[in-house]
């Protein structure tokens, strides 16, 4: 079976990062994880020969090649959870991830998951996040409550992820916060990676990882 391949040029910025974090900044739709075992499988190389370990440093002006195995049956099982499906047509579905249920499945944890109540409620799901992570673009965290955009083909998938990347989408959120911020609205930027210790962690301000920017407004102040 004839399988798809992905070339990425290297620009001068990118000369030392590692190939891992290099991909993950460039693939977007696919998990930090998922790169990791495609390098260690020999699917990456590059113009400096076979990549096969995730720390290997970015060489200046090489092309790098990611070849994509062919998807994998899934194991995830669908399941008949209760599912709000805002809006669905042949090329995603908009629904609504209630708090205490994780997006996506994991290696220790295989049910009770949005991906196993989209397995039963949709037909079609794209096959770009690899088995455990079908139709998923961008997630929320299993204690946040929020609407998802789920990709049903993998045209779609990669088109939203471009507009994610592109910050053509705009995102909402409203939480809870500790203490007073010294200013009642404004904007922070950086990049967010893994916790170098703590991995279910992610930090801001590090050397490495994706750009973010969040515009934040204070809605409520308390009193105490």
């Amino acid at each position: 079976m004839e399988r798809d391949s992905i070339r990425l040029l290297t620009e001068p910025e990118d000369q030392g990062k590692r190939i891992d974090a290099f991909l993950s900044e460039k693939l977007e739709s696919f998990s930090r994880t998922r790169i990791q075992d495609l390098i260690k499988t020999g699917q990456v190389d590059s113009s400096s020969g076979p990549i096969r370990k995730s720390n290997v440093k970015i060489q200046k002006g090489e092309w790098i090649e990611v070849r994509l195995p062919p998807p994998l049956e899934s194991a995830i099982q669908g399941e008949d959870l209760p599912l709000e499906i805002l809006h669905e047509d042949e090329d995603l579905a908009v629904v609504f991830k209630p708090a205490g249920m994780p997006t996506h499945p994991t290696q220790s944890r295989t049910s009770g998951t949005l991906v196993n109540a989209l397995h039963y409620h949709l037909e079609n799901l794209s096959g770009v996040g690899g088995v455990l992570r079908p139709g998923i673009v961008h997630r929320l965290d299993r204690v946040t409550s929020g609407i998802l955009v789920v990709a049903k083909n993998d045209t779609a998938h990669h088109s939203l992820t471009k507009q994610f990347k592109q910050r053509s989408v705009k995102k909402t959120y409203r939480a809870i916060g500790l203490g007073n911020p010294s200013e009642s609205s404004g904007v922070i930027r950086g990049l967010i990676d893994r916790h170098p210790t703590r991995r279910q962690r992610m930090i801001l301000g590090g050397r490495t990882g994706r750009e973010s920017e969040t515009t934040y407004e204070t809605v409520a102040q308390s009193e105490s």
